[in-house]
């Protein structure tokens, strides 16, 4: 789908100059799309550093994909591809609609795993039905109530967050959710165990730039969807076990080795978190071009806005250094920055 322009697109060029000298290529995917088939577009990208951004779409909702040549099982392809060949590009950060197409395809990714797997019989099919299991019976869950019941179901990886945001709003450390009663509890229980394991094993770019801010690390945040948490809390757990098949299904060792979700925002006067996931972090075994970190970033905030939310080019030029967001940005596509 076509966003409204490319705006961010001239920020992150921005950020990219001032911050690490770098030049930069924009390329609107809604018009590549009709031109090079997603393999071959991922090949073009490859030994590059990446950022995907984001557009007006809904990833739950295929018919919001409105471009003749860039329908979402487009994006999907190509994306997928991309979260499976990390050891082929530079640093990696996806923005906004970007975090949550990184979402969905992750999901979709552990889905075309169980189908594999299961069709092989023997220990994969064992090891399908385990995972395929424990997907069907995870909720996702809302204020108003159930929004989604198993990994299958659309709304499974993003829906609409209770609260929009449009400001400039502190990060704050992601804290794993409370237990749960109800039909999923041992299962959901499992999952955020999963995660709680991998994220005591290291901190990342974002959870040390949260620690380093004194006054706190504040970005640009404007969204309506979020990425539902037991999406990924999921996913980190069926990549921990999928490792267990890479003998068997020589592709499962593209996949990543751990989803941690890194950073939530909240509520300033209640304290209350408005959007669980934030940011995650992809981590992968091999490390990428270059001696890249072994990991790619999502964002659902947007480190390449300033804090009047809007285009660089209607702005006169801020100092490099001077936005928490350019900071940030420049960190994470940063290959000599190392985790």
């Amino acid at each position: 789908a076509r966003g409204g322009g490319a705006g961010g697109s001239h920020n992150v060029e921005h950020v990219l100059a001032t911050g690490l000298g770098l030049s930069s290529a924009c390329i609107p995917l809604w018009e590549v799309a009709g031109q090079m088939p997603p393999e071959d577009l991922a090949r073009a990208l490859e030994g590059r550093a990446l950022v995907l951004e984001g557009g007006g779409a809904n990833v739950y909702d295929p018919t919001t994909y409105t471009h003749p040549t860039c329908p979402r099982s487009y994006l999907f392809d190509l994306y997928k591809l991309l979260l499976r060949r990390r050891s082929r590009f530079g640093p990696g950060v996806f923005i906004c609609l970007s975090h949550q197409m990184a979402a969905a395809c992750l999901i979709e990714l552990v889905k075309d795993a169980v189908k594999e797997l299961r069709a092989m019989g023997g220990r994969g099919a064992v090891l399908a039905e385990e995972i395929g299991l424990l997907g069907r019976k995870l909720r996702v869950m809302k204020a108003d109530g159930v929004v989604a019941v198993g990994y299958q179901e659309e709304k499974f990886a993003t829906a609409h967050n209770e609260i929009v945001e449009s400001a400039l709003l502190q990060l704050h450390p992601f804290e794993p959710p409370a237990r749960r009663t109800g039909p999923d509890a041992n299962e959901f229980a499992a999952c955020v165990e999963a995660h709680a394991t991998v994220a005591c094993k290291h901190d990342g770019k974002i959870e040390k730039m949260i620690d380093e801010e004194s006054d706190g690390l504040h970005i640009a945040m404007f969204h309506s969807i979020e990425v539902n948490v037991e999406s990924i809390l999921f996913a980190n757990w069926a990549f921990g076990k999928l490792k267990s098949a890479r003998s068997i299904l020589p592709w499962l060792d593209e996949l990543p080795s751990a989803v941690e979700i890194v950073a939530s925002t909240r509520r300033r006067d209640t304290h209350e978190v408005v959007t669980d996931v934030a940011s995650f972090r992809i981590d992968y075994d091999r490390a990428g071009v270059g001696g890249a970190n072994r990991s790619f970033y999502t964002c659902q905030f947007h480190p390449e806005l300033c804090g009047e939310l809007r285009d660089a080019r209607a702005l006169a030029p801020k100092p490099y250094g001077v936005e928490d967001g350019s900071r940030l940005l420049a960190r994470l596509l940063n290959s000599k920055d190392s985790e």
